[in-house]
């Protein structure tokens, strides 16, 4: 691909409309050079590969806040599939039953947790296997992990719910958030379990940062996996997508490639079916 890597100037995460402007690129900078390398190996381990059930034509690895100080190509940088069509990536959940690599259908490998996680690792602390981060007290997972994912995306805390937040969790979960979970109320019993997000305001982390450690992470597993062991891996933001009959090759490499990343082993969740919305 000639144009493997874009780099678009800041955005707002929680804004799905905002994309942030495209920007020039100095193609002889080693950080670009580095980075479209990967992606150009990994597309062309990719090319020959049977994906079925979905829309796939290969990956671009896009930056962010490439107009901010301090960027060296390691802010945001996830990989995106490109299509004719709606992509993987982008395609309703429960049309991945259908999709097929080489034949065989796809398990999810999820981080579990990944933001939280990355960020507890900057304290030397790793996931407890045994905990979830998203359960506890009388307040619904669901409901506890869409406040975190809202306040991680933001520079500071939200004084309302989102409406798309609030619409997703109505269709999703049937649960109606501005009616019986106010967002103050759920701030409070946040950070009382996580008091590592007290001072999210003025952090100078932000879901930039994050997001790059995570995409690193997950597209080195994607190169390891195919270039030394011949395994497709499909990049799903903060998962991969791969047959069911590597899933334990795949969990073992992502793990190794987060730990190089970030000083500890992530927890995963695995899913192998992917039911329609509610209605």
């Amino acid at each position: 691909m000639p144009h493997p890597v874009i780099v678009r100037g800041k955005r707002q995460f929680w804004d799905k409309e905002d994309k942030g402007k495209k920007l020039p690129i100095i193609k002889t900078d080693p950080a670009y050079l580095a980075a479209a390398d990967q992606v150009n190996r990994i597309n062309a381990y990719m090319a020959p590969q049977q994906i079925t059930g979905c829309k796939h034509d290969g990956f671009i690895r896009i930056f962010n806040h490439g107009d901010q100080p301090g960027f060296a190509y390691n802010m945001g940088g996830r990989l995106y599939s490109k299509a004719s069509g709606v992509s993987y990536q982008n395609m309703e959940k429960h049309h991945r039953n259908d999709m097929r690599i080489n034949g065989e259908p796809v398990v999810e490998l999820d981080l579990r947790a990944s933001f939280l996680t990355i960020l507890y690792a900057q304290r030397g602390i790793a996931p407890d296997p045994l905990i979830d981060p998203y359960t506890f007290g009388p307040i619904p997972r669901e409901v506890i992990k869409a406040w975190i994912a809202m306040t991680l995306g933001y520079d500071r805390f939200h004084s309302n719910w989102s409406d798309e937040t609030v619409a997703k969790l109505l269709e999703d979960e049937g649960i109606n958030l501005r009616e019986k979970y106010p967002i103050d109320t759920v701030r409070a019993a946040v950070i009382d379990e996580h008091p590592i997000l007290q001072g999210w305001p003025n952090s100078t982390v932000r879901w930039q940062n994050l997001q790059y450690l995570e995409s690193s992470a997950i597209i080195d597993a994607v190169e390891a996996l195919g270039s030394r062991r011949g395994i497709t891996a499909l990049p799903l933001h903060d998962a991969l997508l791969v047959q069911r009959s590597n899933i334990d090759m795949a969990s073992e490499v992502l793990a190794s490639t987060f730990r190089e990343r970030m000083g500890v082993s992530p927890v995963f969740k695995i899913k192998d079916r992917w039911p329609k919305k509610r209605r």
